[in-house]
């Protein structure tokens, strides 16, 4: 290689050098007055050990984040903090109703409900405190007058539901229908003769597919709207009740639901007693003594309108309770002044 070559070779890399520690030299001016930020890891990075002990995100924020979860996944001491009220005293009371055959009327999923010990208590220091629990007590009526309620899920079935309003009308009674909202088009006026007898409807959910303690909050939502649409646009009424399919909601969808939530303490099981073959008769027999050893003043019983076994109980437990005195009342009727939206009854007690 010639001198003249290596001459130049040498003042190009001497210039490359001198550029980078300009550079360099620029590079840290403009850090140290003032522009570090523009160094900084992106928020939420674990800066611990740079510029000291910086955390770009607090602790507050990340914990409320990791919080974020569904209302099944929260234990049910968790959920009772929320409802403190201002003094620092909790007073959201849960009771789950239990009826006399010993087994429990309804269940909230993954939610451990406190139960009340004192049956016969009125819930009324929730509603002065401004919280909303998942189950509440009314008072027992006391007027001399017993009334219970009949409830029927599932319709409507224009020749079974109407008819059964046809028997209570026969008593002066009246009942409730919890109906399912995608039946209501096919079963067209249904709905309109029970009110003209002065029944009473209520949600039960639009497809009876979706259970409200276990599905999406736009399932719940969307099944409650469709059907109060449904309702209103057949009966021009507005909904005030809902009962969830299987009676399973979870905690917080009761306390913030717009409705008043109906469970019930006297289950006919006429679903399982529906077949009219060979045993039909048997089936109805079981269905009526089901309701007639377990009846007492106060009681919302379940039943369904979609058989015709069902509709035979009827005829047999109207006539039989009117001799003991019960008056046939809707869930409204019964619950009276104490009923309101938020809160979940099983009884009148």
């Amino acid at each position: 290689m010639t001198r003249k070559k290596k001459r130049t070779i040498n003042h190009v890399i001497h210039t490359l050098v001198l550029i980078s520690v300009a550079v360099g030299a620029v590079l840290l001016a403009f850090y140290f007055s003032g522009a570090q930020g523009w160094f900084d890891p992106p928020q939420g990075t674990d800066t611990s050990g740079v510029h000291g002990s910086t955390v770009s995100v607090s602790d507050t924020e990340i914990r409320s984040s990791e919080t974020d979860v569904t209302d099944t996944d929260v234990t049910d001491t968790e959920k009772l903090s929320e409802s403190t009220s201002s003094d620092g005293n909790t007073t959201d009371v849960v009771t789950d109703e239990t009826s006399s055959d010993g087994s429990s009327t309804a269940t909230d999923t993954n939610v451990t409900d406190t139960e009340s010990t004192d049956s016969t208590s009125k819930a009324t220091t929730d509603k002065e405190t401004n919280t909303k629990p998942t189950s509440t007590h009314v008072s027992k009526p006391t007027d001399g007058i017993k009334r219970i309620a009949f409830t029927f899920d599932d319709g409507p079935y224009y020749k079974i539901t109407t008819k059964i309003a046809d028997e209570f009308a026969k008593y002066g009674g009246k009942c409730t229908f919890f109906v399912v909202g995608d039946r209501i088009s096919w079963n067209k006026d249904a709905l309109s003769y029970v009110k003209n007898l002065g029944n009473e409807v209520g949600i039960h959910g639009y497809t009876h597919e979706v259970y409200f303690n276990k599905c999406s909050d736009s399932e719940y939502q969307k099944e409650l709207s469709k059907t109060a649409a449904a309702i209103i646009k057949e009966i021009e009424t507005a909904p005030v009740l809902l009962r969830p399919p299987g009676g399973s909601i979870t905690k917080s969808r009761v306390q913030e639901c717009p409705y008043s939530v109906i469970l019930w303490n006297v289950d006919s099981l006429d679903w399982k007693y529906k077949s009219t073959g060979s045993s039909k008769q048997k089936n109805i027999d079981t269905i009526v003594d089901r309701i007639m050893s377990k009846v007492t003043n106060g009681d919302i019983i379940l039943m369904h309108d979609l058989y015709s076994n069902t509709l035979e109980a009827v005829k047999i437990v109207l006539p039989l309770l009117k001799e003991q005195g019960y008056e046939f009342v809707t869930v409204s009727e019964l619950l009276g002044e104490d009923l309101a939206p938020g809160y979940k009854y099983s009884n009148a007690y």
